[in-house]
């Protein structure tokens, strides 16, 4: 069956990609027709010499701009073996700006029920810094022990409690932080363990509810992560229950090169996945200028 009239929204102007022609025809068009140029292809890096980068996000009403000081680790990413994830991505910023303004996601992300899943969260912490005072478990997930405590602080760091008020008191800022903070689970997976290594354990961190929505930002760069990355969705979209609404993925990422762009949507459409593109009119303007946001889940 179709997921799309049950589950989205008319307001976000989806393009269904149902197979390799669909595929091909709008990546084609998508490169084409966005701000992407050979000269700004580079991984996608808001800054990768600055150990602490400060930057202002645009949320809706009663939020506000939010200013926030973001540890980085240049001298990671130059380490043998180092990992990406040691700077802050250029999608990030502007996709929470746009999830936040967005009437139907913003509602998806504001419940008790509501569990969130981020693979590659790298360093940034800026989604869970905003979306996490929002849901009941939020998920933050990479591979280097390094990334993972420097991610910590930056949530710690940048974390604004939206509900300080219980019992018509006023709570200290620690408290009001540190009990949404007890909703955050920061935690290793690396996409290329077997299934059996991080599904038991992310099960429970539901209470065997799975996951509402996985975020996953700027992961789409290696051809040789592509096959992994797909397998991870699965295998953690399966565990959700029958009776609950299907587990939505969401994959933003800038547009670099059209051969991996394409692979990974194949590959990801062909492991069981209705997959649809936000179309531009429903995008913000920031998220115009050369990236692409899709959604996807699993066919049941």
């Amino acid at each position: 069956m179709s997921f799309h009239e049950n589950l989205f929204p008319s307001s976000l102007d989806l393009i269904p990609l149902p197979g390799a022609d669909s595929i091909e025809e709008d990546t084609s068009t998508l490169f084409a027709s966005s701000s992407f140029t050979s000269e700004n292809s580079g991984l996608g890096m808001l800054s990768s010499n600055t150990n602490l980068l400060r930057l202002t996000v645009h949320l809706p009403p009663p939020y506000g701009d939010r200013d926030l000081g973001i540890a980085q680790s240049p001298s990671g990413l130059r380490e043998k073996g180092s990992t990406t994830g040691n700077a802050v991505w250029r999608v990030t910023p502007p996709l929470v700006e746009w999830v936040m303004e967005n009437k139907w996601f913003s509602s998806l992300l504001n419940g008790d029920s509501t569990t969130v899943l981020e693979l590659g969260a790298g360093v940034a912490g800026i989604l869970p810094a905003v979306l996490a005072p929002r849901v009941k478990t939020y998920v933050a997930t990479d591979h280097s022990q390094q990334i993972l405590k420097i991610l910590r602080r930056n949530i710690e760091e940048n974390l604004v409690p939206t509900n300080s008020i219980a019992n018509g008191k006023k709570k200290k800022a620690s408290t009001a932080k540190a009990e949404v903070m007890s909703r955050v689970i920061i935690d290793d997976l690396d996409w290329l363990h077997p299934p059996t290594a991080y599904l038991p354990s992310l099960s429970s961190m539901t209470a065997g509810t799975g996951f509402s929505i996985i975020f996953a930002c700027d992961t789409i760069y290696n051809e040789a992560l592509i096959a992994p990355h797909v397998s991870t969705l699965h295998h953690i979209c399966s565990i959700r229950p029958a009776d609950l609404p299907p587990t939505l993925v969401m994959v933003a990422t800038e547009l670099r090169s059209y051969e991996v762009h394409t692979e990974f949507l194949q590959e990801w459409t062909e492991s069981g996945f209705e997959v649809y593109r936000v179309g531009e009119e429903a995008l913000s303007d920031k998220l115009k200028e050369g990236f692409a946001v899709y959604i996807g889940a699993l066919k049941r």
